[in-house]
């Protein structure tokens, strides 16, 4: 939900409870003024706390977006090392240092076909 969804979606609500509250019978002499006055302060206080909060859920958002891309820069990375050291040029210079002795001769054995039998 963007931030000016949520905005929108807020003041609608403010709107919906302004008019709920019957504020506009209330307004009548220096009571009704003094109550206006004290709902306009808490609805401006509720408005600013919940800006803020809105905006601090998108700074959190930015940063699991920044985490998320470092990740997968991360992986790539590791995919790439690993190509790198299963390709045969790579196996094959690590095997120079050792003292195995290349196949020169293969024979293959034919295997006898595979029967079953079923018994009691």
């Amino acid at each position: 939900m963007t931030f000016r969804l949520r905005l929108k979606y807020q003041r609608r609500a403010l709107q919906t409870a302004w008019h709920s509250l019957g504020i506009f019978r209330l307004l009548g002499g220096a009571n009704g003024r003094a109550g206006l006055l004290l709902a306009i302060i808490m609805l401006t206080a509720g408005y600013v706390w919940k800006t803020s909060q809105l905006s601090t859920g998108g700074f959190i958002a930015q940063k699991l977006e920044r985490e998320i891309k470092e990740a997968g820069r991360a992986v790539q990375a590791m995919e790439s090392e690993a190509a790198q050291l299963q390709s045969l040029t790579s196996i094959e210079e690590r095997l120079q240092g050792t003292n195995l002795v290349a196949v020169t001769n293969i024979r293959y054995l034919k295997a006898a076909p595979l029967t079953a039998l079923a018994g009691r």
